[in-house]
């Protein structure tokens, strides 16, 4: 009931509304409140710098950086023995 009172809050939906909306929807107006809510403290907007910072964009390896590192080798074929 309480993430009920929350999207009320926000999103002035009705809680009819609420109990018809999908499911994917719903945690994602909740999320996006949620969010809202961290945002108005210093202490919250912190919590979210941080999270971003956790959830990292980037898709693929940084091969550069991987072949700067000592000990590494192209041409060696991980988890084989000969």
């Amino acid at each position: 009931m309480k993430d009920f009172a929350l999207l009320a809050h926000y999103f002035h939906f009705d809680t009819d509304y609420i109990m018809q909306m999908p499911h994917a929807q719903y945690l994602s107006y909740i999320k996006q409140a949620r969010v809202m809510e961290l945002e108005k403290t210093e202490e919250g907007r912190e919590y979210l710098d941080k999270a971003k910072r956790y959830l990292n964009p980037r898709k693929d390896a940084d091969l550069s950086a991987i072949r700067k590192l000592s000990g590494y080798s192209a041409s060696e074929k991980g988890g084989e023995s000969s």
